[in-house]
């Protein structure tokens, strides 16, 4: 199924050759490194579309949709998220592989073991941030998975949980750090003041600056709280 979804994808434009639009979605997704975002038209590009009845309703209701690549540090594409051009549906595709796949792992070419690791929600969220500190991920869902939790905690005892600034954002922040701290783990919350979610500063011009400094200080304090990690 995933080489379906390439073939679609090699077909695809790259954002790269857009007009330049003003939206959170464009502004973000021509950050991304790797390999880039495609825009798919239904109808031009209908003769690739591939068969798969689980998308059926997301083609139908969506002409104009975002290709995400899942890719990996040497650009394997592992699976793709499906955003709509207009609206806020998406859908995941990753094959055969049937547990949750991080998006961001494409940065993660000069990681080393330990580095801090940010997590987020959503892709524009992590595009946001990624621009300040590379090793950032977007779990495309409200929290990781467990095979996710053990993934991060085999990559680093250090998070930050960069979640919305929401009630279920915060419920989630809490639920997080108790898991993580279970498995050894220490975790700092750095949750947006001006808007619900990090691509929402895409929207609110002159706060890079301060974005990246309340960023790049916070990661080296991680675990300096006795309270933070269960003795």
């Amino acid at each position: 199924m995933i080489a379906d979804f390439i073939r679609l994808y090699k077909q695809a434009v790259d954002v790269h050759d857009l007009k330049e639009l003003n939206t959170e979605e464009y502004k973000a997704f021509v950050c991304k490194r790797g390999n880039p975002v495609k825009l798919v038209s239904v109808r031009k590009h209908f003769d690739y579309i591939p068969h798969e009845v689980l998308y059926y309703d997301f083609f139908n209701k969506n002409p104009l949709f975002w290709m995400i690549p899942l890719d990996l540090p040497d650009k394997a594409i592992v699976g793709f998220v499906l955003r709509s051009f207009y609206g806020k549906q998406y859908t995941v595709c990753n094959g055969e592989y049937q547990k949750q796949v991080l998006y961001g792992l494409h940065d993660f070419k000069d990681f080393r073991q330990g580095m801090p690791i940010v997590v987020c929600e959503g892709a524009k969220d992590r595009e946001y941030l990624a621009q300040f500190y590379p090793y950032c991920v977007a779990c495309l869902s409200a929290s990781p998975s467990r095979v996710s939790l053990n993934l991060l905690r085999g990559l680093t005892n250090k998070l930050v949980l960069a979640l919305d600034n929401d009630d279920t954002g915060m419920l989630q922040v809490k639920r997080l750090t108790a898991q993580f701290r279970k498995i050894g783990a220490m975790c700092e919350p750095y949750l947006p003041r001006l808007a619900k979610d990090w691509g929402g500063y895409f929207s609110i011009r002159g706060m890079e600056s301060l974005s990246k400094l309340g960023l790049l200080e916070l990661l080296p304090t991680i675990g300096r709280k006795k309270d933070n990690v269960k003795r």
